[in-house]
């Protein structure tokens, strides 16, 4: 637990003041039954509705938290190879792993698929590069649902102007195009930005997306 007593915080028991004499600074402390209460907040509400909480590992890679909270029963999310390889070297089992990256190369993706992790295609350059590797397994679209929100805008990453997620007038040509080389489709990806308030906002997603599944 974070709290300040007196004029003095404290981070897990501990007085914040003692940890950066002892070692040094910058320096970044977590506290550990904070992000596990946070955790199990998400998990016990979303029991019963869902199949699997994702940790995304860009909002922080370090691999002693990332662990802690597979450990609890969240997936992991990854943007990069790079997040891939450090899921896979904390322990983590491939069907709990995906990956949703943005501009991949052929590289990038040759690496993912090598690992057996869940892909969702980001873009119809993404799906073509899928065809040409002669990939035969399921993926999820990435959609960008012509809408977004965050508390910044350089945090919005839904709605015309930005370069994440298929367009929703290119979404059918893009389904066809990796059905027409062996590629099923199981799963359709939003996002709409980060740090956003309005649970409304998520409701509205939810409602596209099921349109869109339908």
């Amino acid at each position: 637990m974070i709290v300040v007593r007196g004029c003095s915080l404290y981070i897990g028991g501990l007085k914040a003041s003692s940890i950066a004499e002892e070692f040094g600074t910058p320096l970044y402390v977590y506290d550990e039954d904070t992000v596990a209460r946070r955790a199990e907040e998400v998990l016990s509400s979303t029991r019963g509705v869902v199949s699997q909480v994702l940790y995304s590992l860009k909002a922080n890679p370090n691999p002693y938290i990332a662990h802690t909270l597979y450990s609890m029963g969240l997936g992991l999310e990854a943007v990069s190879p790079g997040e891939v390889i450090l899921a896979v070297r904390l322990g983590a089992d491939p069907s709990r792993i995906m990956f949703t990256g943005s501009s991949v190369s052929l590289e990038d993706l040759e690496i993912v698929l090598g690992y057996g992790v869940e892909v969702n295609v980001d873009s119809a350059s993404a799906a073509r590069k899928l065809c040409r590797l002669g990939y035969r397994g399921a993926v999820g679209v990435r959609v960008n649902p012509r809408f977004g929100a965050g508390y910044h805008r350089y945090t919005v990453t839904g709605g015309r102007r930005v370069k994440f997620g298929v367009a929703m007038d290119e979404l059918r040509g893009v389904v066809e195009e990796l059905r027409s080389c062996g590629i099923a489709v199981k799963r359709l990806h939003a996002h709409m930005g980060s740090g956003i308030s309005d649970p409304g906002m998520y409701l509205e997603l939810l409602k596209l997306l099921v349109r869109l599944a339908r």
